[in-house]
């Protein structure tokens, strides 16, 4: 556990010289109304399965929490900052460091997302989406990628244009659903109240 973690950084006297970050690639549903389980699977529902740790421990650091929303892609650039290393230009995050020193008043970054394989296709009210094969159609067992399954060339297309996909601010959150007509279906939810990411308003 982290504390395990720590405690030996301080035994090994690496405490005073060692960034220490815990997060996650991603959450989990777990029968949160709306959603069944699984990650990376849909929008629909509250942001469980996007919504990860994010722990950052700096040596000599105070202790605080920020609530203010970042995404993986921030970590990076974040800790290039730290160790005053030059970031590459073409680096999409944006670093957070001054965050973490009190030099910045933090604000949320919005935060945009895909689903992944469609090992399910949950249902969104109101619309039909569009068809896709079964997993074991779809994907093959490649001996040079370490024999693991991967999807087969053919269905790279539809696949991609199946996904649904996500823009979340901070009280906001806007779900982009392609439908079997070839259109894509809108819906916004407020991250907020009663109808927590529930409501289409």
């Amino acid at each position: 556990n982290v504390g395990e973690i720590l405690k030996a950084l301080e035994k090994s006297g690496l405490a005073d010289n060692t960034i220490v970050i815990i997060t996650a690639d991603h959450g989990d549903n777990l029968y949160e109304e709306g959603v069944t389980l699984g990650h990376g699977l849909t929008f629909n529902g509250g942001l469980q399965a996007n919504h990860i740790p994010l722990l950052v421990k700096l040596p000599d650091a105070e202790a605080r929490t920020i609530p203010e929303q970042v995404r993986l892609i921030d970590i990076l650039p974040t800790l290039a900052d730290l160790l005053e290393v030059e970031k590459p230009s073409n680096w999409e995050g944006q670093s957070f460091s001054k965050w973490l020193d009190g030099s910045e008043t933090p604000k949320s970054r919005a935060f945009y997302g895909e689903t992944g394989f469609p090992f399910i296709q949950f249902r969104v009210k109101g619309i039909e989406r569009p068809k896709l094969p079964p997993m074991d159609q779809m994907t093959g067992i490649d001996e040079s990628f370490n024999y693991q399954f991967v999807l087969k060339k053919e269905y790279e297309e539809s696949l991609v244009a199946a996904k649904q996909r996500c823009l979340a601010t901070e009280k906001w959150k806007l779900i982009c659903t392609p439908t079997i007509e070839g259109k894509r279906h809108f819906g916004l939810f407020r991250r907020e109240g009663v109808n927590f990411s529930l409501q289409d308003v």
